[in-house]
């Protein structure tokens, strides 16, 4: 069996995609994940955190979207944390089979216990579609001493700078690696991305901003701040952590500590039907 990626795609209007490299090639099918049908696409949803399997009964093109794990906020009155990466991909496979897919778990927010500690957080895990799509896990936010959030480089959001406060998010990276999901800025998260609505919608997963509209992979908030759409954790109260299967980062603990740990990414393979 070989996989291949194709950066370069036209959709002619018989579906099947147009390569110079590999002509016409079909859409695939398979089995695993959370199975849905609708809105004329088969999805395959992987929301549990660690490996996974896709099977491939029919080779052919596969459309797939990854999102890395959002990056854990800083203790102390630190800052918010980056989210993971998001990449979408078409992917060619020759054969049928097996292969793993990986979600990303988000980092654990900084270590605060009894008053004692001042952290910065830790960075989310990446997501992978077997060997040919991945993205990132999201940059850790820093912590009140001046420590600063350990960014990532081309993938997910780095997290937001704990020192001078407010801190100032680093940009996610620019390649097809590149998080889209923006970081902390000043006290509140950076929004994430609503291109792949239509995902969230059919598959349960991402945030609703209250209008229908869905959004993956929003930035921690600074403490005492709100968190972006896409999952970002707020930066009050006991619950601080990014929203499951978002990416989105988590947001920076008060002095009186919390749950600031990143959202656990997704992975949804989808083709017509």
């Amino acid at each position: 069996m070989s996989i291949r990626r194709l950066d370069e795609s036209t959709l002619t209007t018989t579906g099947r995609y147009t390569d110079m490299s590999v002509g016409n090639v079909a859409w695939g099918a398979g089995s695993g994940g959370t199975e849905i049908t609708t809105g004329g696409y088969k999805y395959h949803a992987y929301t549990a955190v660690g490996n996974s399997t896709f099977t491939v009964t029919t080779p052919g093109k596969f459309e797939v979207l990854c999102i890395g794990g959002g990056g854990g906020g800083g203790s102390n009155t630190g800052l918010g944390a980056g989210a993971g990466g998001v990449v979408h991909d078409f992917v060619v496979i020759s054969g049928t089979g097996n292969g793993t897919v990986i979600v990303g778990g988000g980092g654990a927010g900084g270590f605060f216990s009894n008053g004692a500690g001042n952290d910065q957080g830790h960075s989310g895990y990446f997501s992978r579609f077997r060997f040919s799509t991945y993205a990132i896990g999201g940059g850790a936010g820093g912590s009140a001493d001046g420590q600063t959030g350990r960014g990532m480089c081309n993938g997910g959001s780095g997290g937001a700078l704990g020192s001078p406060i407010p801190g100032q998010g680093n940009a996610g990276g620019t390649t097809s690696g590149g998080g889209a999901g923006a970081p902390g800025v000043g006290a509140n998260g950076g929004n994430g991305t609503a291109e792949f609505s239509d995902w969230a919608i059919a598959t349960s997963t991402g945030e609703n901003d209250g209008t229908g509209t869905y959004y993956y992979a929003g930035g921690g908030a600074g403490n005492g701040g709100t968190g972006g759409l896409g999952g970002g954790g707020v930066g009050s109260g006991s619950d601080r952590s990014g929203d499951a299967n978002t990416g989105g980062g988590g947001g920076g603990a008060s002095s009186s500590g919390g749950d600031e740990s990143g959202g656990s990414g997704v992975v949804i393979v989808r083709y017509p039907v």
